[in-house]
């Protein structure tokens, strides 16, 4: 954990996965490793990057992308860049942005849309 992040996330990452760490990749990420991988001698790490791409493929099935325009979690632009890219593909998927609605308060829309959207689909 050392080699990727700096402390005190390091530690913490490894005594508990989820626990809070800093959002900014310069304060998170060790030098070392930033300049590993933008320098491409991190082969391992960017092959397994690839091979996990959450936006680069197909769904099979209809998808709806749900989330909040003020989410403290996720950043927006996750499922922005998702449903672009399975749009291109040729999915059929929908983005669903709930404004002022952060990673926990959008909860019920989130329900709700879930529900109406497995509703339609019977």
């Amino acid at each position: 954990m050392s080699y990727y992040f700096t402390e005190p996330a390091a530690t913490n990452l490894q005594e508990n996965p989820e626990t809070y760490i800093s959002k900014d990749p310069q304060e998170l990420f060790t030098q070392s490793f930033i300049n590993n991988y933008k320098g491409g001698k991190d082969t391992a790490l960017q092959n397994a990057l690839l091979t996990n791409d959450l936006w680069n493929w197909k769904p099979e099935a209809r998808i709806v992308l749900c989330h909040g325009d003020r989410d403290d979690y996720v950043p927006v632009f996750n499922s922005e860049k998702a449903y672009q890219a399975m749009k291109e593909k040729g999915a059929d998927v929908e983005l669903k942005i709930f404004k002022g609605q952060n990673h926990s308060s959008g909860i019920f829309q989130f329900l709700s849309t879930m529900f109406s959207t497995f509703e339609k689909a019977k």
